[in-house]
């Protein structure tokens, strides 16, 4: 089957959010949402997230912060996102939960999907719902590089990895 939807961890993935990480760890996300001009969007992110629009693969952010915090991160930086996932809306990862919640919202199955994350959280959450997951290794953060299905040095080969699966059926 194709890939019809990349599921995609917010912070250190999308965006780099360390200038932040005391809040983020005192849970403090009206500080967080206060400071977000502080983080910025990794290079080559906007264009990876145009490409997976104009290629009609839908973009399900899937974070362990809350709905409140990572809508307003969205929305500060202009990202386009089809699905939001957060913490109150299913168990969070590292549990499969988010991840088949996004699927289950495009009726989609996991064949149809690549997840893309830096942390343990993503990486064990995408492997035990058995979806592909692929390393950001853009990301000063991302956990054992090793571990993943395949790690993308930079955004711009996101695309090329998809196609890659899809021709060669999954």
């Amino acid at each position: 089957m194709p890939i019809r939807i990349a599921l995609i961890d917010l912070d250190g993935t999308l965006v780099d959010t360390r200038a932040i990480d005391a809040l983020r760890a005192a849970r403090n996300w009206k500080g967080c949402v206060a400071s977000l001009s502080k983080t910025a969007v990794f290079d080559g992110i906007e264009k990876l997230l145009a490409d997976l629009v104009s290629n009609k693969i839908k973009i399900a952010v899937v974070t362990t912060s809350v709905s409140f915090y990572a809508s307003a991160v969205l929305k500060h930086h202009k990202l386009p996102c089809d699905c939001l996932v957060a913490y109150h809306d299913a168990r969070p990862k590292p549990a499969p939960d988010p991840f088949l919640k996004a699927l289950s919202h495009f009726n989609f199955h996991a064949s149809e999907a690549v997840g893309l994350g830096d942390g343990s959280p993503d990486l064990y959450g995408l492997q035990a719902a058995r979806i592909r997951a692929i390393g950001a290794g853009w990301s000063p953060t991302i956990f054992e590089p090793e571990k993943w299905d395949v790690v993308a040095a930079a955004p711009d080969q996101i695309l090329t990895l998809i196609d890659g699966i899809n021709s060669s059926g999954g």
